[in-house]
């Protein structure tokens, strides 16, 4: 017991290490991350802002520098007025007093050939020095053309600028040059400068900041680095080969150090900003102690819960104990309660699924030995079909159930007339209650909204349901009276009130809270023919709550039950006209129509052509939709009357080569009835074939007639 409780305080002590090592990863890479989004939000915020003041710099020094050439073409324009009032005076007498009077560095006059005919100038800024500017071609024309004014600023190498302003004389030719010089000091200390700009950035807090024009720097809030060129500088190099903006770059230098950097690009200008790997990553290890020191202080607090708690454990242990004997045996209850509802289950489908198809056997060898009587022939061939839509209904109704149960089922909110689906479930049941030898009486009160909008689908598998159990389980010479009117009404929506009595042999008191259970029969009703499955009920319950209705049942052992349905519809705007409905195409129609059959199955492919050559339709048979679209695309076009296509097939599904016949460059690609031919019978289904470009749908076991019908629908729109 010792070693016991030793191994385990081992172990628990491994576990706390574990979650402890996993949980300060977690927080040591949470950490990096929010350091390095911070530094990323900053460094991007920093060259936002140095971008914006950078831009407010150039607009205002280029509205100084404006100001300025105004002002000196202003005072040009003067001086070129006075000379020519004082004409024969021109002296360096006469330009020095012009250069007091308006505050000027110097005036030049030329000629009309760039010569020199006299100046002035208070420094050594004279036409000596800016012989090469005034002898341009651009300055020069305004010799030529006396309505033109040149002025310029120009940028000096010892840090001093000019600005100056050339016009055309007019006492005579050649032009006047005034300027301003402003010397490298009085720039610096009156003007804003751009090498100030970034002075009150930390490059602790906020990195190392560089303005560049492309070749060296002209900003920066290193000063060390003002003037420098760069391609000395590794990092700004690795930046700008990176040529990413907006993002946070890790980078290293040619001492191999890490830093992160980013850099933004404008017209004439590059901003970068970039610090060490160690000023980003600031509070990573500051957040992992204090992760630390809280998950110490909860592991502490929980050993001492734990160890004020395994006393009282043990104590209420005792008392757990004789519960959960308890519990046990309530468990060995169910399971065996389980395990008989599960062999009961399995019996029933058991019997259910071998009645069928014993019949379709035992009728196969029976027609076997009287294989040369055609009655006795005829006679086990329609018994075998309806033992096949025995089986064939117990398959639909299982995977029915199934359907509703993981909720896959879909309803439809589309336009439908109740008066026609009523119709229709009448003319398939009346069949069945007169081979029974059962009287249907159906009254319909005049339906003031008898076009709804719902699912017309699942309505009539709701009534056929119902009213086929009511004539299953009837009495010879019995009755099935159905009722359907309006409960409530109004413009909007409708409660429609279904309601089927019979007069069959009812329902036990035992059995009728387990009517709506799936896979449940009454014990009392005998099972020895083949009757149903169980779960019709059980699907009608889930369908009408499905759609917000409710079904309720009455019964009485020997004497019949009542059936209550109610189901609330929206009421459809448009009620569909006579006009709408369309005549039963004539099967005569299809003969001669060349089909193109898709179907990888032997026998659903034998079982197809057979139908289709005895109604005398031509089909050319391919086994998966990839050779149902090479042989498609090389057919000759319209070739096909329709396409049969399987959904289900190797290499490629129906779906698929649907949508890729679709797709073909050719006239009857989009124009060609393509039916879906599958055995997935489900609503769901028949969506998913029509949103892959297929035309109708058909569900397997294929019907001659249904088939029969369907193409000549096609053949009959197509001659028309």
């Amino acid at each position: 017991m010792a070693i016991s409780m030793l191994n385990t305080k081992k172990s628990i002590a491994a576990v706390v290490a574990i979650i402890g090592f996993v949980y300060l990863s977690i927080v040591f890479s949470f950490a990096t991350k929010a350091d390095y989004d911070a530094t990323k939000h900053d460094m991007q915020s920093t060259i936002r802002y140095v971008d914006t003041q950078y831009k407010e710099f150039h607009k205002l020094d280029s509205a100084s520098k404006v100001k300025s050439l105004m002002s000196v073409t202003a005072t040009t324009e003067q001086i070129i007025r006075n000379l020519n009032q004082d004409k024969g005076s021109l002296s360096e007498e006469l330009l020095a007093d012009y250069v007091r009077d308006y505050h000027l560095s110097g005036i030049i006059v030329l000629d009309s050939n760039g010569s020199l005919v006299c100046e002035y100038n208070r420094d050594r800024y004279g036409f000596s020095a800016l012989r090469y500017e005034l002898l341009k071609p651009s300055v020069m024309d305004t010799a030529i053309y006396p309505e033109k004014i040149f002025s310029d600023h120009l940028e000096l190498n010892d840090g001093s600028h000019i600005d100056l302003s050339v016009t055309s004389r007019q006492d005579a030719p050649g032009v006047v040059v005034c300027y301003y010089h402003t010397t490298a000091e009085y720039a610096a200390s009156y003007n804003m400068s751009l090498y100030t700009l970034l002075s009150g950035y930390s490059m602790q807090t906020s990195g190392t900041i560089i303005i560049s024009d492309g070749n060296k720097v002209i900003a920066s809030n290193d000063a060390s680095l003002l003037g420098n060129r760069v391609e000395n500088n590794d990092i700004v190099q690795a930046l700008k080969q990176d040529g990413r903006t907006q993002e946070l770059i890790h980078i290293k230098d040619s001492n191999a150090d890490n830093y992160y950097g980013s850099m933004e690009r404008g017209r004439n200008y590059f901003i970068y900003v970039y610090m060490p790997e160690q000023h980003v990553y600031t509070t990573r290890m500051q957040k992992t102690m204090y992760a630390l020191v809280v998950y110490l202080l909860i592991v502490g607090g929980l050993l001492v819960f734990r160890a004020r708690t395994e006393k009282r454990y043990l104590e209420q242990q005792r008392e757990h104990d004789e519960v959960y004997k308890e519990q046990l045996r309530e468990a060995a209850r169910a399971a065996e309660k389980a395990n008989k509802a599960k062999t009961e289950f399995l019996q029933r489908m058991s019997h259910d699924i071998r009645t069928p198809i014993n019949g379709i056997r035992g009728f196969i060898e029976m027609g076997n030995y009287y294989k040369d009587d055609l009655a006795k022939q005829a006679e086990y061939r329609e018994k075998i079909w309806q033992s096949s839509g025995f089986l064939l209904d117990l398959v639909n109704e299982v995977l029915e159930m199934g359907k509703l149960s993981s909720g896959e089922v879909q309803m439809e909110e589309i336009p439908f007339n109740l008066r026609e689906i009523c119709d229709e479930v009448k003319g398939i049941v009346t069949p069945q209650a007169q081979e029974k030898g059962v009287e249907l009486i159906v009254k319909k009160d005049e339906l003031l909204y008898p076009c709804l909008i719902g699912s017309p689908v699942h309505v009539k598998r709701i009534l056929l349901n119902i009213v086929g159990n009511a004539i299953k389980y009837n009495k010879k010479n019995g009755k099935v009276y159905i009722t359907l009117f309006e409960s409530t009404s109004d413009d909007d929506t409708t409660i429609m009130e279904f309601k089927c009595e019979d007069t069959g042999i009812g329902i036990s008191k035992r059995f009728l809270p387990h009517v709506f259970e799936a896979f449940t029969q009454d014990g009392d009703v005998a099972r020895s023919s083949y009757e149903g499955t169980g779960l019709g009920m059980p699907i009608v319950k889930s369908l009408v709550e499905k759609m917000g209705g409710t079904v309720t049942v009455e019964s009485e052992k020997g004497v019949g039950i009542i059936f209550t349905v109610r189901i609330p519809f929206k009421v459809a705007e448009e009620q569909p006209s006579e006009e709408q409905k369309q005549e039963a195409p004539d099967v005569e129609l299809v003969k001669g129509m060349h089909v193109l059959l898709a179907e990888d199955n032997k026998l659903n492919l034998e079982i197809a052509q057979f139908f289709l050559n005895t109604a005398g339709i031509t089909s050319t048979s391919v086994q998966n939709g990839k050779e149902a679209v090479e042989t498609f695309e090389g057919s000759a076009v319209h070739e096909y009357d329709a396409v049969l296509m399987d959904i289900m097939m190797p290499f490629m599904d129906g779906m698929e080569a649907t949508q890729k016949i679709r797709a073909l460059d050719r006239e009857d690609a989009g124009t060609v009835p393509i039916i879906a031919m599958t055995a997935n019978a489900f609503v769901e289904d028949k969506k998913q074939a029509m949103a892959a470009g297929m035309t109708d749908y058909i569900t397997k076991p294929l019907q001659m007639e249904l088939l029969l019908h369907l193409l000549a629908k096609y053949a009959k729109k197509r001659k028309h």
